[in-house]
């Protein structure tokens, strides 16, 4: 039976085993789920156009509307979402999509992630947690789908 509180020592171990259990090819199969793409304005303003694909996401409109859906949590601006096929008639592409604001930044790099002081991870943690406790308050009609505001 563990002890508790945890030391530091297995808070450590139990990091390093959650991240060595991630698996980079499920993680690469659930970003491609949509196709992004960035365009930039003559004004020099940058907008992500975000494609969901069709074979890998059920009940797309759903989860359309559910990014789109306000949090607290750090998200970028939406400008426009529209629904696919031939339900809506000024979308001829077919395809569901949003077009959000570009924030600058880089992807959380897992092995760099690793090698941070406690202090920042313990930072970025506790930000993490912030997000998960706002994000369990919220009630969804079905797993995958923020509620209607």
């Amino acid at each position: 039976m563990a002890k508790f509180p945890p030391t530091a020592k297995q808070i450590e171990e139990g990091l390093k085993a959650f991240i060595d259990s991630i698996d980079p090819n499920a993680v690469c199969k659930l970003a491609s789920s949509k196709t992004c793409r960035i365009f930039r304005d003559p004004d020099g303003t940058k907008w992500v156009v975000r494609i969901p694909l069709e074979p890998y996401i059920s009940n797309i409109w759903d989860k359309v509307q559910s990014e789109v859906a306000t949090t607290t949590i750090p998200v970028p601006c939406i400008h426009a979402f529209g629904r696919g096929g031939t339900v809506d008639e000024k979308n001829p592409t077919g395809h569901a999509y949003i077009i959000q604001s570009y924030i600058p930044g880089q992807s959380l790099d897992i092995l760099a992630f690793r090698r941070k002081d406690p202090t920042q991870r313990k930072f970025f943690y506790s930000q993490l947690v912030d997000f998960f406790a706002q994000l369990r308050q919220q009630e969804f009609p079905f797993a995958g789908v923020e509620p209607e505001r």
